[in-house]
């Protein structure tokens, strides 16, 4: 077998993309560490996938990220490009789930916040995220 077999090619390639992506990853998850108190994580999905912020616009933050909710707010921080989304806790309005955000839908149900931006004005964001009843729980409680 060589690097011209079709099969090694796309493992690795693969597997390549695998770990530029688990880099990332390790440092969103570093980044966080820099920005909040380790002791005030609650819960973290470094799998998320944000669909939106709504006063962002269609291009604004969405994509795969970390996803984090600390005692005082939450936090994603986008893999790539660096981009962040920081809701204040006080600042959440409501919080549900829903099956589409902003025209787009991934098949399943959405963790969707809704909350008082930094201009005051009311905004909505939403992810894909493992655990949803969790994350409903933990922001709803």
């Amino acid at each position: 077998m060589s690097l011209s077999d079709p099969l090694i090619f796309w493992v690795v390639v693969i597997s390549t993309c695998f770990s530029l992506i688990w880099g990332l990853v390790k440092r969103r998850l570093r980044e966080l560490h820099e920005l909040v108190d380790v002791s005030s994580i609650i819960l973290v999905n470094s799998t998320a996938n944000c669909l939106g912020v709504k006063s962002r616009g269609r291009i604004g933050v969405r994509g795969n990220g970390c996803l984090a909710l600390t005692e005082s707010e939450v936090i994603f921080l986008l893999l790539w490009p660096r981009k962040r989304v920081r809701i204040p806790r006080s600042k959440i309005l409501g919080v549900d789930t829903t099956r589409f955000h902003m025209g787009r839908s991934k098949g399943s149900q959405l963790l969707r916040i809704t909350f008082n931006n930094a201009a005051g004005e009311k905004d909505i964001a939403a992810w894909q995220v493992s655990d949803l009843e969790r994350w409903l729980q933990e922001l709803q409680g």
